[in-house]
């Protein structure tokens, strides 16, 4: 069964509200702190998921950087509601290696390493 709610978040002094509406399951909890998995499968060719938790909503980045710190692709840069998410990464143009990638918030900064094999 889902149940409609208006969902208001406050940090410190800052308060902010959304005035749009979520609909959610009545077993299903709002995550209460940052997370980012590890990329799935890992080594992938070509293809791998990033799940990840954010306990507002707020402005996101996932991005994928070589070896050498160059970012080589912008997988989400979006403001995400609160939630359980995940994006999936295609990296069929470019070449085996080790690559990391980095999700960014007002905060919250986590990097995981992922292997590409052809």
């Amino acid at each position: 069964m889902e149940q409609t709610l208006t969902v208001a978040f406050f940090l410190d002094d800052i308060t902010i509200h959304t005035s749009e509406y979520l609909s959610v399951d009545q077993d299903v909890e709002l995550p209460n702190q940052w997370a980012m998995n590890a990329p799935y499968p890992n080594p992938f060719n070509p293809e791998t998921t990033i799940e990840f938790e954010v306990p507002i909503q707020t402005d996101v980045t996932i991005a994928v950087y070589d070896i050498l710190g160059r970012e080589v692709l912008r997988a989400l840069d979006n403001v995400i509601d609160a939630g359980n998410h995940r994006v999936s990464i295609n990296m069929s143009d470019f070449a085996s290696g080790m690559y990391f990638v980095r999700m960014n918030a007002p905060g919250y900064t986590a990097v995981q390493k992922m292997m590409l094999i052809r």
